[in-house]
Protein backbone atom coordinates (compact mmCIF):
# COMPACT_ATOMS: atom_id res chain seq x y z
CA UNK A 1 0.00 0.00 0.00
CA UNK A 2 1.28 3.01 -0.93
CA UNK A 3 2.49 5.76 1.83
CA UNK A 4 0.12 8.70 1.09
CA UNK A 5 -3.00 5.68 1.03
CA UNK A 6 -1.77 4.60 4.14
CA UNK A 7 -1.67 8.25 5.68
CA UNK A 8 -5.32 8.84 4.51
CA UNK A 9 -6.94 5.48 5.87
CA UNK A 10 -5.37 7.06 9.37
CA UNK A 11 -6.37 10.35 8.98
CA UNK A 12 -10.23 8.88 8.53
CA UNK A 13 -10.17 6.83 11.18
CA UNK A 14 -8.64 9.04 13.46
CA UNK A 15 -11.48 11.84 12.24
CA UNK A 16 -14.15 9.12 12.41
CA UNK A 17 -13.02 8.54 16.55
CA UNK A 18 -13.10 12.12 17.21
CA UNK A 19 -16.25 12.75 15.78
CA UNK A 20 -17.71 9.79 17.23
CA UNK A 21 -16.31 10.85 21.05
CA UNK A 22 -17.36 14.32 20.75
CA UNK A 23 -20.93 12.94 20.36
CA UNK A 24 -20.82 9.97 22.70
CA UNK A 25 -22.58 12.38 25.71
CA UNK A 26 -25.47 13.88 25.87
CA UNK A 27 -25.51 17.19 24.31
CA UNK A 28 -28.49 19.58 25.00
CA UNK A 29 -29.69 21.84 21.81
CA UNK A 30 -31.85 24.67 22.96
CA UNK A 31 -34.28 26.22 20.32
CA UNK A 32 -36.89 28.72 21.17
CA UNK A 33 -40.07 30.76 18.83
CA UNK A 34 -41.64 33.66 19.75
CA UNK A 35 -45.61 35.00 18.44
CA UNK A 36 -46.34 34.03 15.29
CA UNK A 37 -42.86 32.83 14.74
CA UNK A 38 -43.06 29.59 12.31
CA UNK A 39 -39.25 28.98 12.83
CA UNK A 40 -37.23 27.77 15.76
CA UNK A 41 -34.19 29.73 15.64
CA UNK A 42 -31.19 28.18 17.70
CA UNK A 43 -30.73 25.06 16.25
CA UNK A 44 -27.06 23.38 16.75
CA UNK A 45 -26.05 26.49 18.00
CA UNK A 46 -24.50 25.96 21.83
CA UNK A 47 -23.86 28.66 24.27
CA UNK A 48 -24.73 30.03 27.99
CA UNK A 49 -25.70 33.56 27.32
CA UNK A 50 -28.62 33.08 24.42
CA UNK A 51 -26.17 34.63 21.59
CA UNK A 52 -27.86 33.85 18.24
CA UNK A 53 -31.02 32.27 20.29
CA UNK A 54 -33.12 34.91 21.37
CA UNK A 55 -36.73 35.65 20.19
CA UNK A 56 -37.89 39.06 20.56
CA UNK A 57 -41.83 40.14 20.60
CA UNK A 58 -43.47 43.65 21.47
CA UNK A 59 -46.84 43.97 23.38
CA UNK A 60 -48.81 46.93 25.12
CA UNK A 61 -49.67 46.60 28.51
CA UNK A 62 -52.12 43.58 29.51
CA UNK A 63 -50.90 41.69 26.74
CA UNK A 64 -49.08 38.58 26.82
CA UNK A 65 -46.56 36.88 24.16
CA UNK A 66 -46.25 33.14 24.11
CA UNK A 67 -42.71 31.63 23.52
CA UNK A 68 -42.27 28.24 22.22
CA UNK A 69 -39.06 26.38 23.46
CA UNK A 70 -37.87 22.92 22.78
CA UNK A 71 -34.64 20.79 24.07
CA UNK A 72 -32.84 18.38 21.36
CA UNK A 73 -30.62 15.48 22.50
CA UNK A 74 -27.60 15.91 20.26
CA UNK A 75 -25.45 14.14 21.77
CA UNK A 76 -24.99 10.11 21.90
CA UNK A 77 -26.70 8.97 25.01
CA UNK A 78 -29.63 7.44 25.05
CA UNK A 79 -32.54 8.31 28.22
CA UNK A 80 -30.89 12.09 28.90
CA UNK A 81 -32.74 13.95 31.11
CA UNK A 82 -32.58 18.30 30.63
CA UNK A 83 -32.93 20.22 33.97
CA UNK A 84 -34.62 23.77 32.51
CA UNK A 85 -34.60 26.71 34.53
CA UNK A 86 -36.19 30.25 33.44
CA UNK A 87 -36.80 33.59 34.77
CA UNK A 88 -39.21 34.39 37.81
CA UNK A 89 -42.56 37.43 37.52
CA UNK A 90 -41.38 40.87 38.53
CA UNK A 91 -43.69 44.09 39.52
CA UNK A 92 -43.70 44.88 35.46
CA UNK A 93 -43.84 41.26 33.93
CA UNK A 94 -45.48 38.20 35.13
CA UNK A 95 -44.00 34.96 33.46
CA UNK A 96 -45.40 31.44 33.62
CA UNK A 97 -44.32 28.04 32.32
CA UNK A 98 -46.19 24.93 30.54
CA UNK A 99 -45.51 21.29 29.72
CA UNK A 100 -47.75 19.52 28.14
CA UNK A 101 -50.34 21.72 29.26
CA UNK A 102 -49.48 21.38 32.56
CA UNK A 103 -48.22 24.73 34.18
CA UNK A 104 -44.43 24.35 35.66
CA UNK A 105 -43.78 27.23 36.96
CA UNK A 106 -42.66 26.79 40.29
CA UNK A 107 -40.35 24.10 39.02
CA UNK A 108 -38.74 26.49 36.29
CA UNK A 109 -37.77 29.58 38.88
CA UNK A 110 -37.16 27.27 41.69
CA UNK A 111 -34.63 24.75 41.03
CA UNK A 112 -35.71 23.16 37.52
CA UNK A 113 -38.44 21.44 35.42
CA UNK A 114 -36.64 18.23 34.45
CA UNK A 115 -37.65 16.61 31.30
CA UNK A 116 -38.74 13.29 30.20
CA UNK A 117 -35.73 10.90 29.25
CA UNK A 118 -34.80 11.93 25.43
CA UNK A 119 -32.71 9.48 22.87
CA UNK A 120 -30.43 10.77 20.54
CA UNK A 121 -32.90 13.64 18.32
CA UNK A 122 -35.58 13.53 20.23
CA UNK A 123 -37.08 16.47 21.57
CA UNK A 124 -39.10 17.94 24.72
CA UNK A 125 -41.27 21.17 24.36
CA UNK A 126 -42.41 23.70 26.63
CA UNK A 127 -43.73 27.06 26.63
CA UNK A 128 -42.98 30.14 27.96
CA UNK A 129 -45.35 32.86 28.58
CA UNK A 130 -44.85 36.75 29.31
CA UNK A 131 -47.29 39.44 30.21
CA UNK A 132 -46.78 43.08 30.62
CA UNK A 133 -48.60 44.36 34.17
CA UNK A 134 -50.99 47.12 33.87
CA UNK A 135 -47.47 48.63 35.73
CA UNK A 136 -45.38 48.73 32.86
CA UNK A 137 -45.13 51.43 30.37
CA UNK A 138 -43.50 52.21 26.78
CA UNK A 139 -39.95 50.62 26.77
CA UNK A 140 -40.03 48.45 29.83
CA UNK A 141 -38.14 44.89 28.54
CA UNK A 142 -38.14 41.62 30.04
CA UNK A 143 -35.49 39.04 29.02
CA UNK A 144 -36.01 35.74 30.22
CA UNK A 145 -33.30 33.09 29.85
CA UNK A 146 -33.67 29.21 29.80
CA UNK A 147 -30.74 27.28 30.64
CA UNK A 148 -30.89 24.01 29.50
CA UNK A 149 -28.61 21.85 31.50
CA UNK A 150 -27.68 18.13 31.22
CA UNK A 151 -28.55 15.37 34.65
CA UNK A 152 -25.71 13.20 33.19
CA UNK A 153 -22.83 15.40 32.56
CA UNK A 154 -23.13 16.47 29.10
CA UNK A 155 -22.88 19.85 27.52
CA UNK A 156 -26.03 22.63 28.02
CA UNK A 157 -27.19 25.44 26.20
CA UNK A 158 -29.23 29.00 26.91
CA UNK A 159 -32.05 30.53 24.63
CA UNK A 160 -33.95 33.42 25.58
CA UNK A 161 -37.55 35.36 24.77
CA UNK A 162 -37.33 38.94 25.35
CA UNK A 163 -40.72 40.92 25.40
CA UNK A 164 -40.65 45.18 25.00
CA UNK A 165 -43.80 46.94 25.70
CA UNK A 166 -44.61 49.79 22.70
Amino acid sequence: MKRSAILAVGVAVALAATTTAAFAVDTADGQIKGGSASVFIGNNEYNDTGLNQTARARLSPGERVKFRLLVENDGGESGAEYRATGCASNRKFRVTYAAGGDNVTNEMTDGGFVTEPLDPLEESRLSMTIKAKAASSKGNKRECAVAFTSEMGGEGDTVAGKATVR
